[in-house]
């Protein structure tokens, strides 16, 4: 059995001649246009998370690089101020070394040069720790350049990723539109009992599949055997039966 040719065969199905078979046939089709659509809800369901997957890992990257960025702020300040410390120290040496010339006494002399000496160790020891700085600035900025390298690579694929999703989602929405039409009219072809049955079978059905076809005497919802009375009575396509296991509606599928 097809897909059913809604409108063309509307006198069919819906009068007095409408058959078994093709009211099964209503059947298969709504749960085909239902199966589609509950793909598309669910597949639209997911996207966002996906959207927001995406959007989290460039923020995840961003905030490495602001990160890395503020790091070598801090460290060129910090150099900065070593820098001013120097600076400071040298002109209290250099004052000093000028006081030298006019101190009176030989005490006053070895005070003057223990300042001296004591300004040049801690510029020596500010010096080591500027290199140090320069180092961490070094490695920082080699880090950073190599993860605004990674994250212009990146940016590019998540951009295509997105734009990707969201294309999706938008062929996805219009195609579910026309599934619910599609769905709204198959069902109207259906008598009101028989849709009552159906609904009311689905709901009892994990995977939400309310008839299945059977061929070699085997369900294919449950891939139980059917006895071959039942069978035999399923061929001839003339009344709605169910199987004896999982109680869906059951149709003879043709080898």
């Amino acid at each position: 059995m097809g897909r059913f040719e809604i409108g063309s065969s509307l006198e069919t199905v819906t009068g007095q001649k409408q058959t078994m078979r093709e009211k099964i046939e209503i059947l298969i089709n709504l749960q085909q246009v239902e199966s589609e659509a509950t793909g598309i809800r669910d597949m639209l369901a997911g996207l966002p998370e996906k959207i927001d997957a995406l959007n989290e890992k460039r923020r995840e990257f961003e905030e490495v690089i602001s990160e890395k960025a503020g790091l070598i702020e801090e460290l060129s300040k910090t150099y900065r101020s070593y820098e001013d410390d120097v600076k400071a120290n040298q002109a209290q040496v250099d004052k000093s070394r000028e006081k030298l010339a006019s101190v009176k006494t030989n005490k006053e002399y070895q005070s003057s040069l223990k300042e001296i000496d004591d300004l040049k160790a801690i510029n020596s020891k500010i010096e080591d720790e500027m290199l140090e700085c320069l180092e961490k600035m070094d490695a920082a900025e080699a880090v950073l350049k190599d993860k605004k390298d990674e994250f212009e690579g990146l940016s590019e694929v998540l951009a295509a990723q997105k734009k990707e999703l969201e294309s999706k989602a938008e062929m996805g929405k219009k195609r579910l539109d026309q599934l619910e039409q599609e769905e709204r009219q198959i069902a109207d072809l259906a008598p009101s009992e028989l849709l009552v049955i159906f609904n009311n079978v689905k709901s009892k059905q994990a995977k939400g599949l309310a008839i299945v076809p059977v061929s070699d005497a085997k369900c294919h919802g449950c891939h139980v055997n059917l006895p071959p009375q039942m069978y035999n009575e399923l061929q001839k396509g003339d009344k709605l039966q169910f199987c004896p296991n999982c109680q869906r509606i059951v149709y003879w599928k043709q080898e």
